[in-house]
């Protein structure tokens, strides 16, 4: 994500606007687990991380001193039908 707008949506959160609970991203040709690099990033306590990699998704919580990369926590993550496609707009 490009550092100068998750800074604006941090702003725009602290002055009343939308709230951001998470991030998501993929490693194509890596697993589901945050990496080295995620963990350099992973900044705002108790933020949601979901993760895409070798065919599998796993949520993770930012959390300091975390089981994983001593900053992230698992999250269980239940997915339990696809989304039903929506009315046709007129």
């Amino acid at each position: 994500m490009d550092p100068a707008a998750l800074i604006n949506a941090y702003r725009a959160m602290r002055g009343g606007g939308p709230m951001l609970i998470g991030h998501y991203h993929s490693h194509p040709t890596g697993v589901a687990e945050p990496s080295a690099c995620d963990a350099a990033a992973a900044t705002g306590e108790g933020t949601l991380w979901l993760i895409i990699g070798s065919g599998k998704a796993r949520l993770w919580r930012v959390r300091q001193g975390g089981a994983w990369r001593e900053c992230f926590e698992p999250v269980p993550l239940c997915v339990t039908a696809p989304c039903a496609p929506g009315p046709a707009s007129p």
